[in-house]
C-alpha cells in the first residue's frame, strides 16, 4: 500500500464538492491531454470482450465517452451527460479497438483519450489522477484526496469514484482501502477481485491487498 486512509470512505456522503477551494486545486486552463470535450455530434457504442466479461464502449470519434455493462446503461450515461445522438455499432473503429486492448493490457503504446463532460470539475480531477495509477499498483483513497488537493475529502472521492461514467478504463478499481480490504466498485466486488488478480495484485486469504 502507499498511504494510509484513517477511515473507510462513507459512500453515502454527498458527491465531492468543494466550491470554496475549487480555485486552489483546479487543473491548469484546458482539459488534461486524456480528457477532452467532444465536437457536438453523435456517439456510437459498440460490444467489447474484457477480463470481466462483455461491456460496451461507447466513443465520439477517436475519444472514449462511457462504459456500462449494458447498452441501456450506457445510452443512460450519454443521456445524462449529453446532448448528442446516439447509435449502436458492430464493433470498435479498429484503431480504438487496438487503443482499448492496449489500454488494457498497460502497454501505453496508443493512448485513449476520455470525455467526461458533464462530470463536476473536481470528480474529473479525481479520475483524471486515476489514470496515474499503473497496471499492477493500488492506491487508497486517501492518496487520492491529498494528491488532488482534498486531504480530508477521501469519503467523497470514494463517491466520486462510485459516479466514474468510464470504469474499466479510467481504473478506478485500482483504489482501495488503506487496511488493504477492496471496497465497492460499479461492477461489483467480483470484477474488483477479478481485474486486481489480473493486473497482478496480490490478495491475502481474507482478500485483502497483501
Amino acid at each position: 500500500m502507499h498511504a494510509s486512509l484513517p477511515d473507510r470512505p462513507d459512500l453515502s456522503r454527498s458527491p465531492l464538492h468543494s466550491p470554496g477551494v475549487s480555485g486552489e486545486i483546479a487543473p491548469a486552463p484546458g482539459p488534461p491531454p486524456a480528457l477532452l470535450n467532444c465536437p457536438d455530434s453523435g456517439d456510437a457504442y459498440a460490444p467489447v470482450e474484457t477480463p470481466i466479461g462483455r461491456l460496451f464502449v461507447a466513443f465520439n470519434g477517436p475519444v472514449v465517452t462511457a462504459v456500462g455493462r449494458t447498452a441501456a446503461a450506457v445510452e443512460a450515461s450519454l443521456h445524462a451527460r449529453f446532448a448528442r445522438p446516439i447509435r449502436p455499432a458492430p464493433a470498435l473503429p479498429a484503431p480504438l479497438a487496438c487503443a482499448v486492448a492496449d489500454h488494457l493490457n498497460g502497454d501505453g503504446q496508443s493512448p485513449l483519450r476520455f470525455d467526461l463532460g458533464g462530470v463536476p470539475a473536481l470528480d474529473q480531477l479525481a479520475l483524471h489522477t486515476v489514470l496515474e495509477i499503473p497496471r499492477g499498483e493500488v492506491r487508497s483513497y486517501g492518496w487520492l484526496a491529498r494528491k488532488i488537493g482534498q486531504p480530508r475529502a477521501a469519503k467523497e472521492v470514494g463517491l466520486a469514484l462510485g459516479q466514474n461514467p468510464i470504469p474499466l478504463l479510467i481504473p478506478c478499481h485500482r483504489v482501495v482501502y488503506s487496511d488493504g480490504q477492496l471496497g465497492g466498485y460499479i461492477f461489483g466486488s467480483r470484477a474488483k477481485r477479478a481485474l486486481l488478480i489480473t493486473e497482478g495484485i496480490e490478495l491475502g486469504p481474507s482478500g485483502r491487498v497483501a
